[in-house]
């Protein structure tokens, strides 16, 4: 998403604001740059993110924490009951159950509540 939207901001730049490129020659310029990263990505084996550098700095000057995906923590978590010698799978499904239950009698008390209001 963000080499996406690096990519509409330099072409933009280039072309229409600063205007020393022609169309075709920055549409070559950057199908070249983001072919060139899949190609680096795929020999090295590592996603690479020119954009990187970028988001850090943004990330620092805001003071916006970076997103840090829930499935990593829970993997965490996972292996570090299974080193103490404990089960993590019936601990995640009672709370995956009791979450699943909560959301259903919530959504079940809107549905009643809807459904006497109509009347």
């Amino acid at each position: 998403l963000r080499s996406g939207l690096f990519a509409s901001i330099t072409y933009t730049g280039c072309v229409h604001w600063l205007g020393i490129l022609e169309t075709d020659a920055a549409f070559g310029l950057i199908t070249s740059v983001m072919l060139l990263q899949t190609i680096t990505s795929e020999l090295i084996g590592r996603p690479i993110d020119p954009t990187a550098p970028f988001a850090d700095l943004f990330h620092a000057i805001s003071g916006i924490p970076k997103y840090a995906p829930k499935d990593s923590s829970k993997k965490k978590k996972k292996e570090g009951n299974e080193a103490r010698g404990g089960d993590s799978s019936s601990s995640d499904v009672i709370q995956e159950s009791s979450s699943v239950q909560q959301a259903v009698s919530s959504k079940g008390l809107k549905k009643r509540n809807g459904m006497q209001n109509t009347r």
